[in-house]
This record gives C-alpha cells, sequence and structure tokens, in this order.
C-alpha cells in the first residue's frame, strides 16, 4: 500500500453524525454547501445505528453521496465506517462510485468497532471483531486497486475504480495504543475522535509515531463552540456539555475504554479541557497549543455537541471559526513543522 505524501496545509473539516451540522435532512443539505463557501477542506461523517437520543443519523454512504452532489470542492469523509459489519465487494462498490461521483474527493475512515449492540444485532462476535476488521480491510484495499480478483470460482474486475489512485486515503480509528502502532507500521493515517481526553491522543499518537506513523496527516477532532466573546461561548456551551458528559458517565463506556478518566468526565473540566469553547481568540490560541504539542494535519470540528447545541449556535460557530479564528491559525506549514520532534 502506497503512502499518502505528509500534510502541508493545515485541514479545518466538520465531523459528526451529519457532518456535525444538522440532523434534518433538509438543512443539513443546504448547511453543505454553506461550510464550503466559507472555506472548510472536509464534511466527514458518522456511521450510526438505532436510536441516537438528541441526533437522527442517516445512512453514511448514501448522505455523503447527497452532499457530495451539492458541493464541488469539499472533500467527503466518514468518521468513521465500522469495517466488520460491511461486506466487501459492495463497499468497494458503493467508496468507489462515490469518489467518481465526486470527483476524487473521498477520504475513506474507517474502525474495528466498539459498540457490542451493533455486532449483536449483525449476529457478529464482538470479541472477534479486530480478526474481521483485518479480513475485511484487506479484501477491501484488494478490490479496489487490483485489475482483477479471485471471487468464489471467477476472476473478476470489481468496478468501478476510485479516482484517486491506488484508492482514496484511508483513516484508521483506535482508542488504544496497541491498534495505534497497527495504524503506524501499515502506512496508513491514525484518526482520533473528537471524544478523546488529551491524554488519550497523546497515548496514541505516541505509539502511532513509535511505529512509524506520519502525524502531520493525522485528523484530530474537538467539540468547539465559538461566541463573540468567551462568556457568549460559554453560555451556549456549558448546557450541552453538561448534558453530553451526563450521557458518558452514564454509560461508563468512556472510562472502559480509556477515552477519558472519570474526572476528566465532569462537565467543568471536560468544557475546559477536551472541548474548545470561547471567544476567537481564545479558540484560535487553544488549537494553536494543540497543534503545537501534536503537529496534526488536519481539526476536525464537531460543532453539534452530538445533537445538544441549537442549531443557532452551531452556524454562529461555524461562520466565526471560518471568519474569525482561521486567519488567526497558519494556513500554509512549511514540511518541517508538520509532525512532532
Amino acid at each position: 500500500m502506497t503512502t499518502q505524501p505528509a500534510a502541508a496545509r493545515l485541514r479545518f473539516d466538520l465531523s459528526g453524525c451529519g457532518a456535525g451540522l444538522d440532523e434534518s435532512a433538509t438543512s443539513l443539505l443546504e448547511l453543505g454547501p454553506q461550510a464550503e463557501a466559507l472555506g472548510y477542506d472536509g464534511l466527514w461523517i458518522n456511521e450510526e445505528h438505532f436510536g441516537q437520543g438528541s441526533r437522527v443519523c442517516l445512512s453514511p454512504i448514501l448522505l455523503a453521496t447527497a452532499l457530495a452532489m451539492r458541493t464541488s470542492r469539499i472533500r467527503i469523509g466518514f468518521s468513521v465506517l465500522v469495517l466488520p459489519l460491511f461486506e466487501p465487494i459492495r463497499l468497494a462498490e458503493e467508496i468507489a462510485t462515490l469518489d467518481v461521483l465526486s470527483a476524487g474527493r473521498v477520504d475513506l475512515g474507517v474502525s474495528r468497532g466498539n459498540t457490542s449492540r451493533y455486532f449483536e444485532a449483525w449476529g457478529l462476535d464482538y470479541e472477534d471483531r479486530s480478526a474481521a476488521f483485518d479480513a475485511c480491510f484487506d479484501r477491501l484495499v484488494q478490490f479496489l486497486t487490483e485489475p482483477k480478483v479471485t471471487v468464489g470460482s471467477r476472476t473478476e474486475s470489481i468496478e468501478p475504480k476510485c479516482v484517486q489512485r491506488p484508492h482514496p486515503p484511508v483513516y484508521v480509528a483506535t482508542y488504544r495504543e496497541e491498534g495505534a502502532a497497527w495504524v503506524g507500521a501499515r502506512g496508513l493515517t491514525l484518526f482520533q475522535g473528537s471524544q478523546q481526553s488529551v491524554s488519550s491522543i497523546r497515548r496514541c499518537i505516541t505509539a502511532y509515531e513509535d511505529a512509524g506513523g506520519d502525524v502531520g496527516k493525522v485528523p484530530i477532532g474537538r467539540f468547539v463552540v465559538v461566541g463573540e466573546s468567551d462568556a457568549a461561548a460559554w453560555r451556549a456551551a456549558r448546557p450541552a456539555g453538561e448534558k453530553l458528559t451526563a450521557g458518558y458517565r452514564r454509560g461508563g463506556e468512556q472510562v472502559k475504554r480509556r477515552i477519558s478518566t472519570e474526572e476528566e468526565l465532569q462537565s467543568e473540566r471536560w468544557l475546559n479541557e477536551v472541548a474548545i469553547v470561547g471567544s476567537p481568540e481564545t479558540v484560535a490560541g487553544r488549537i494553536a497549543a494543540l497543534h503545537e504539542e501534536f503537529g496534526f494535519g488536519s481539526l476536525q470540528l464537531v460543532t453539534g455537541f452530538l445533537g445538544n447545541l441549537p442549531q443557532a449556535e452551531v452556524v454562529r460557530t461555524l461562520e466565526l471559526f471560518a471568519k474569525e479564528v482561521r486567519q488567526r491559525l497558519p494556513r500554509v506549514l512549511p514540511p518541517t513543522e508538520t509532525g512532532r520532534h
């Protein structure tokens, strides 16, 4: 597998169930072109199933296709697809079709999966997810890249082929150091999500870099609220952050998976350390400090707080970040400044 060249430009992307925009289809499809017009670089869509409480999650590949047809420049990614739930021939066809229809704008984020009820519903063994991921991943790459492959008793060409060669950039999400090391050793790109505490990201990125991974390409997600002032941003963010962290504490999965500690899930601390909340100047300073430590390739803004932030605040954050925060941050980074040293 070939490795993409190191990122020389800091990307600003949007991520979440509906790329972090809105869970109603009409508003979401309107905000996709608006995000493109504001200069965002990518829209990343989560794969979620069943009831999600405060949000309605659409089928990610169908939604990505709809957004691709309403935009012309912005990249369309997945944050992430749970690979063991997919049949690799069908997935290869759908990803390649999206890459063709979007003129080569697809970013393919995948994971082993961390939600056991999905595996139970699919009739799969949750404990076998790593082996299932490896098998599906290897076949998917083969189907996307090789002219002909053996399927059953026949040799076939899986069509169409991607515009991006050999295939769209691949990002692998994991909360575990051993998983991050696997990603680095395979020459793939690590994906770090918005739920992770900074200490969780630090552990994973260290393991990834030690295994040969290029940190200068890694996307890092953060919950972001931008206001005209620090006080205005906190007034908007505090109720959403309290609902979100209360749900995390009830579920217990954050601590179990080492995404955050119990202390880091206290709402005030979480809003100060995990989320990025404040005026344009404050938000730019937080992002600059994070980038100085990790040297990541793109910041993924999760603006909807999983459906808990009012839509007016989501739009305000999108506009203020694009017009007031981004200009305070470097758009072009010399190659020597990408990655940690």
